[in-house]
C-alpha cells in the first residue's frame, strides 16, 4: 500500500473541499566558488574571495572585520575549520573521528532512500552533495528510529545557487542572492559583499505566540478569499527529475501556477510553504462550514413557513 505524504494528504483534502465537501577535488573549497549555470549559474566561473586559499594562522592579520572562511572537505560540516576575522584571525579547528569505511552506491540517485550500513557513513558525489547513512531526522520531529537509510542531499533548484551548500567565504554573485539548503540555523547561504555568509534555513514554521508579532486573525471575508484560492488550485501529478527529492508519481500543485503572493509558496517562489498551504485548507473548511450553517438556517426557515397538514383521523 502506498503511503501519502503530508502534502499529498492535504491535496486530497483540497480536492474534496473543491468538490463541495563530497568530496571537492580542490580540498580547500574557497579558492574557486562555483556559481552560474543554465542561464547564469553553475557554469564553473571562478569568483574572487578575500579568504586565504589555505587556513590562516591564529592572530595573523586579516582583510576585513566579520569575514568568515570555511575549510575542509569532510562531509560533516561540524568537522570543518572556520577562520573568523576580528582584527586578526581566530580559528576553530574541530578534531573529528575518522569516518567508517563504506562501499558507496555508484550514484547519489541510486543511493537515495536505500538501506545502508554502517551508521554515520558518508558518500560524496561532487558539488558538495553527499549521502549520509542514518536513521535520524531533525525535521519535522527530531529523533532516531527505524532502519538505516541513505539520506541524500538534493541539488538546489535555483539556477543562481550552487548545487550543494557552498563553504563560508567562497566568492559569489550577485549580492543578496539567497540559497536555502536545509531547515534550521545555518541551513542557508546569502551572498554579502561578494562572499557566502551563513543564514537561517527553512521553511521551519514555529507556531508559538512567543515567536510572533503583528498577529492578525483572519476575518470571514479573508477566509472566503483563501477558500476561493484553494478551490481554483489546479492539481497535477508528476515525477521529480532528481530522485533524491522523492521517487514515484506525486500529487500536488505547480508553484508557477500559483499567485506570486500565495501563502502556499515560500518567498522567492522556489518552495512550497506547507504550513501556509494547510492553513489555507483550514480556511476553506471554515468557509464551507459557514455556508452549510447558513443553508441549514434557510431550510429551517422554509420549513416553518409551510402550513402544517392536519393529522388524518384514525379509521374506526
Amino acid at each position: 500500500m502506498r503511503k501519502l505524504s503530508l502534502l499529498g494528504l492535504w491535496v486530497l483534502v483540497a480536492a474534496a473541499s473543491a468538490a463541495g465537501c563530497g568530496d571537492d577535488d580542490d580540498g580547500g573549497k574557497l579558492d574557486a566558488a562555483v556559481v552560474g549555470g543554465d542561464g547564469g549559474a553553475r557554469d564553473g566561473a571562478v569568483l574572487p574571495t578575500p579568504c586565504p586559499a589555505t587556513p590562516p594562522q591564529v592572530n595573523d592579520a586579516c582583510p576585513r572585520a566579520g569575514l568568515v572562511c570555511e575549510y575542509g572537505d569532510d562531509p560533516r560540516e561540524s568537522c570543518h575549520t572556520v577562520a573568523t576575522c576580528n582584527g586578526t584571525w581566530s580559528i576553530v579547528a574541530p578534531r573529528c573521528t575518522a569516518l567508517p569505511p563504506v562501499i558507496c552506491p555508484a550514484t547519489r540517485e541510486a543511493a537515495a532512500g536505500q538501506d545502508c550500513t554502517p551508521m554515520d557513513a558518508y558518500c560524496s558525489y561532487g558539488d558538495n552533495l553527499d549521502c549520509h547513512c542514518t536513521n535520524c531526522r531533525e525535521f519535522p520531529v527530531a529523533g532516531c528510529a527505524g532502519p538505516l537509510r541513505w539520506d541524500c542531499d538534493a541539488p538546489n533548484v535555483d539556477p543562481m545557487c550552487p548545487a550543494g551548500k557552498p563553504a563560508l567565504g567562497g566568492g559569489c554573485a550577485p549580492d543578496d542572492q539567497r540559497c536555502v539548503y536545509s531547515c534550521g540555523q545555518d541551513g542557508a547561504r546569502e551572498c554579502k559583499a561578494g562572499v557566502w555568509t551563513a543564514a537561517q534555513g527553512g521553511p521551519c514554521p514555529i507556531s508559538s505566540r512567543q515567536a510572533k508579532r503583528d498577529i492578525h486573525y483572519v476575518d470571514p471575508a479573508e477566509a472566503a478569499a483563501l477558500a476561493r484560492a484553494v478551490e481554483s488550485t489546479r492539481l497535477a501529478t508528476w515525477e521529480y527529475l532528481d530522485p533524491t527529492l522523492g521517487r514515484g508519481r506525486r500529487l500536488g500543485f505547480i508553484i508557477e501556477d500559483q499567485a506570486p503572493d500565495s501563502p502556499a509558496v515560500e518567498p522567492g517562489g522556489a518552495m512550497v510553504n506547507q504550513y501556509g498551504y494547510i492553513s489555507m485548507l483550514v480556511a476553506a473548511v471554515q468557509a464551507q462550514r459557514q455556508e452549510i450553517d447558513q443553508l441549514r438556517k434557510e431550510v429551517e426557515a422554509l420549513r416553518r413557513q409551510q402550513p402544517r397538514r392536519p393529522r388524518q383521523q384514525r379509521a374506526r
